[in-house]
């Protein structure tokens, strides 16, 4: 048997609907046990165009094994295209990161 130090199993899934107008849901799976019984700490942002960080949906959340779904309520913000970037960690060490991109159109 072969053991890793990397998480497999983590996925970020498209938004829909996308384009969106006010609101869009975000999901992403779980579906691999922490590493060595550690927890998975789970953080979800939202970009704008410049890389600049316009909300945190998730912050550093342990989070278990499954299918997780946030709503992104984009009422606030101008029309235009976003990114949203899913981010797990575990003991402060990056495990994995995946950014995916989402259109606002009002």
């Amino acid at each position: 048997m072969q053991f890793t130090n990397e998480p497999r199993g983590i996925s970020l899934l498209q938004n829909y609907p996308n384009p969106f107008n006010p609101t869009t849901t975000i999901r992403f799976e779980i579906v691999v046990r922490a590493i060595h019984e550690l927890p998975l700490q789970v953080s979800l942002k939202i970009y704008n165009v410049l890389g600049q960080e316009v909300t945190t949906l998730i912050h550093n959340e342990v989070m278990d094994e499954g299918m997780h779904e946030v709503e992104f309520d984009a009422n606030n913000l101008p029309s235009g295209m976003y990114f949203y970037r899913l981010y797990v960690t575990q003991q402060g060490l990056l495990r994995y990161s995946e950014t995916k991109k989402l259109v606002l159109m009002k």
